[in-house]
């Protein structure tokens, strides 16, 4: 089987927003799909097996508050990320989270923060935001709150609270 990741297009968002109902069984992370789609500078990208959009990831552009009143705009939120459930458990979501990642490097990104599960994300890089003076807007579990630097060292620059986009809300 071969899997495709590539950039969303217009005439995918019914398909991506099935995957994403089938994923979370919810209406709110299609949802904040949709609304993320007219932020600027979001990386949305698909899996495709046989012409069927099968998984989703989307990479938005955050706010990094920090005490001084100064705001870190180089900063990406991964998520939502779906797979459908009939096509979990083959690597089609670390596809997408490399993916990702690379295209987040290529923007000239320097921060990725996840809020999701402890036991997906450290392959990739990920580690717990809170030690490196990354918080979060809402009052999260401190394992599931991550980060990965796509510059090494940034977290010593970059410090304070994340503020996701409104589509969060």
């Amino acid at each position: 089987m071969e899997i495709i990741i590539r950039n969303e297009m217009e005439a995918d968002y019914d398909q991506v927003y099935e995957v994403n109902l089938q994923a979370f069984n919810s209406e709110a992370e299609p949802l904040i799909v949709t609304k993320l789609r007219s932020s600027p500078n979001v990386i949305s990208l698909v899996a495709v097996v046989d012409s069927q959009i099968v998984g989703h990831i989307i990479f938005s552009p955050i706010k990094v508050e920090t005490g001084f009143g100064i705001n870190s705009s180089d900063v990406v939120a991964l998520g939502p990320m779906s797979v459908s459930p009939k096509f979990q458990n083959i690597k089609i979501g670390s596809k997408l989270v490399r993916r990702g990642i690379e295209e987040c490097k290529s923007k000239k990104y320097k921060l990725v923060v996840v809020l999701g599960h402890p036991n997906f994300y450290p392959k990739f890089g990920f580690i717990e935001a809170q030690p490196k003076g990354i918080t979060c807007q809402w009052d999260v579990s401190s394992e599931a709150w991550m980060l990965i630097e796509l510059i090494e060292g940034i977290t010593q620059e970059i410090k304070g609270k994340a503020i996701y986009d409104n589509a969060f809300s």
